[in-house]
């Protein structure tokens, strides 16, 4: 089923202004600090974009890992927290996930954290 708000899709937008505040701002006119929020932004945008497009990749993966690992799909922060609470799941399986989380997390926020 289509969302309700199909177009423009989420990724669009952020598209747009990430166009936008690369390549229609007048760097010459700006200040050193502005110009240096404006990065900020800018990466804030490719964040964004890449969580945009492998969200779906993500969620399955991280479903596939939770149902190999603790026979169910943990499909939620508060899920884990909840099995972490009452001590339903084998610590090492726990530390395998967490730290499979964690690495798709990097992945997301900056992709050369994880580069050799």
């Amino acid at each position: 089923m289509k969302v309700f708000f199909d177009r423009p899709t989420k990724e669009e937008l952020i598209d747009v202004l990430h166009y936008f505040f690369l390549n229609e701002t007048d760097y010459k006119s700006l200040q050193e600090i502005n110009i240096f929020k404006l990065r900020i932004a800018l990466n804030i945008f490719k964040i964004l974009k890449r969580e945009i497009r492998q969200e779906d990749k993500l969620i399955k993966k991280l479903e596939d890992l939770s149902l190999e690992l603790f026979n169910k799909k943990i499909s939620s922060k508060n899920d884990l927290t909840k099995m972490i609470k009452n001590k339903e799941l084998d610590r090492a399986r726990v530390e395998d996930f967490l730290f499979q989380l964690a690495k798709e997390k990097l992945l997301i926020d900056n992709p050369a954290y994880l580069e050799d």
